[in-house]
């Protein structure tokens, strides 16, 4: 029997939404649409793409076709939390088909996310000081919880934070969250943007639901270099260690100096492998990291819009080492790993540096650049593409060595692919390698 333990999550939409809108909220969706729009027009890395789309007459946002009672609810809950224009935005992007091309407003995670990745960028300077006051330094409310989207049964949490509120209210991956608006005017977990930032506040709920209590404030650089070094772990099977680190971001030598001080301290130094879980979380792995195991390293060609293509060969410029981690390792992934990500499974695979195991990768391996709207929101664009050793990952994804599917929904913790990939490892130490 699967057990079901249920978030309460307050949508923030209204029982009934007006059928007009004010004409501020119209002038400034339009605006930011054409803002979004022009930049895609110059920027977006595949020009034979916008014209078999129609970019120019579908992007517009002039004249507004007839959308059904959910569309004006979910217009009304935009404009009046502020981010008019998401929606078409968003519907925009997805008729190009393309990877790191979309577009995040300050009540999404990923906005946060993503501008900490890109945080040094010289031209964002000046907009992250003004959006983040007074240094820049991006902070945001968590609660530690990750989520993916399923069709028919909504948000399932897919990750939860060591040390977390969420990790303290006991909830496990599998969990749904559901949206709740309450009757009689109960709000049980309260979605709020407090200068930009998203927060979370809960009052009780008579039902009896679960309910998060606190938010912390967070770097979301900090919080996945937290994340890593909790996850550090050693089980014992046959009497062999196998160590475990999850790597949630990728996206900077930052995470990868983490892993190589992890390696080399209690509990994985005396560890007779290790388990790299790269599942899901942001991408942004240099090639270079693949130096750590003493692995060859794939050539990457950026092919931009304009101008000619560039091939990088990271095996040319490395820095000096003086670790090297000489033990077995094996590479955990699915559908949500993907970018950088990718490209070290990719040579996972081709080289047989270690078992690669769970589902095919994302297939986007593309290379991205943030842009920032007029309202502050985030339009993240594809501006070139990408060649791995000359092939493009792009659409394809990575197949692992050990196809293990995981029915993320209601599992109640439990993680078929993680027990997958401690049998390849523990093969792969005593040379009993099934690939």
């Amino acid at each position: 029997m699967r057990v079901q333990r249920t978030l309460i999550v307050l949508s923030v939409i209204a029982a009934m939404a007006p059928t007009g809108f004010g004409q501020d909220w119209a002038e400034s969706r339009v605006k930011v649409v054409l803002e979004a729009h022009a930049l895609v027009a110059e920027h977006f890395y595949d020009t034979d793409k916008l014209e078999e789309v129609g970019w120019e007459e579908m992007a517009n946002p002039t004249e507004r076709h007839a959308f059904d009672e959910l569309d004006q609810i979910l217009y009304f809950v935009y404009s009046n939390a502020g981010f008019a224009g998401h929606i078409d935005i968003r519907r925009a992007l997805d008729k190009l088909g393309a990877s790191h091309t979309e577009h995040f407003h300050q009540g999404q995670r990923e906005y946060y996310d993503l501008l900490d990745v890109f945080r040094e960028a010289p031209a964002l300077q000046d907009d992250m000081k003004r959006l983040f006051p007074p240094d820049g330094r991006v902070q945001c409310g968590s609660i530690g919880l990750r989520y993916q989207q399923f069709q028919e049964l909504g948000l399932i949490v897919t990750d939860v934070i060591p040390g977390s509120a969420a990790d303290e209210g006991h909830y496990n991956p599998g969990d749904r969250i559901s949206y709740y608006a309450g009757e009689h005017g109960e709000r049980p977990l309260q979605l709020q943007l407090n200068e930009g930032h998203c927060d979370l506040s809960v009052t009780p709920h008579p039902d009896g639901f679960r309910a998060i209590w606190r938010v912390d404030q967070v770097n979301p650089t900090q919080e996945y270099l937290d994340y890593m070094t909790n996850s550090a772990s050693v089980v014992e099977r046959d009497g062999v260690r196998l160590g475990y680190v999850r790597i949630y971001s990728w996206a900077g030598q930052h995470y990868q100096d983490r892993l190589e001080e992890l390696l080399q301290q209690e509990p994985l130094a005396s560890a007779d492998g290790v388990i790299l879980d790269i599942r899901g979380g942001w991408g942004g792995a240099n090639p270079q990291y693949l130096d750590l195991f003493g692995a060859p390293m794939p050539t990457l060609t950026q092919i931009p819009r304009e101008g000619e293509a560039f091939t990088w060969d990271p095996a040319e410029d490395l820095p000096e080492r003086t670790f090297r981690w000489r033990k077995p390792v094996a590479l955990l992934v699915d559908g949500g790993t993907r970018s950088g990500k990718e490209i070290i499974a990719y040579a996972f695979r081709k080289h047989g540096i270690g078992p690669v195991v769970g589902t095919k990768t994302a297939g986007a391996v593309l290379a991205g650049r943030p842009f920032i709207l007029s309202d502050g929101s985030l339009l993240y664009l594809a501006v070139a593409d990408v060649l791995v050793d000359g092939e493009r990952l792009e659409g394809v994804g990575v197949e692992p060595d050990v196809v293990v599917e995981r029915d993320l929904p209601f599992c109640n913790g439990k993680d078929p692919q993680l027990d997958a990939a401690y049998d390849a490892l523990l093969a792969e130490i005593q040379g009993k390698s099934k690939r």
